[in-house]
């Protein structure tokens, strides 16, 4: 949802926006999404683009790419779990 889409929700507009929060857009999750699932999708990315960087001599590997939590559980943390999603389709 782009700040111009919010304009016709809320009272408020893009200029103000991008001023306070600097964000332009914003994606709203699936049903069937999580922060972890999400999370997952963004590690896996980060992951193929630092070992591909690495092939070319650009980046090493190493940390852990995730959300801190996820709102459906407390413990293990989103980054936990979606670490291991993608560890487990390497």
């Amino acid at each position: 949802m782009t700040n111009r889409e919010m304009e016709g929700v809320v009272d408020t507009s893009d200029e103000w926006i991008v001023q306070r929060t600097g964000i332009r857009q914003r994606y709203i999750a699936g049903d069937d999404e999580t922060t972890s699932s999400l999370g997952e999708a963004a590690a896996r990315a980060a992951r193929d683009l630092l070992f591909e960087r690495s092939e070319r001599g650009g980046v090493g590997h190493g940390g852990s790419v995730g959300p801190p939590a996820d709102e459906r559980r407390l413990s293990p943390t989103g980054a936990d779990m979606a670490r291991d999603m993608s560890q487990r389709h390497v």
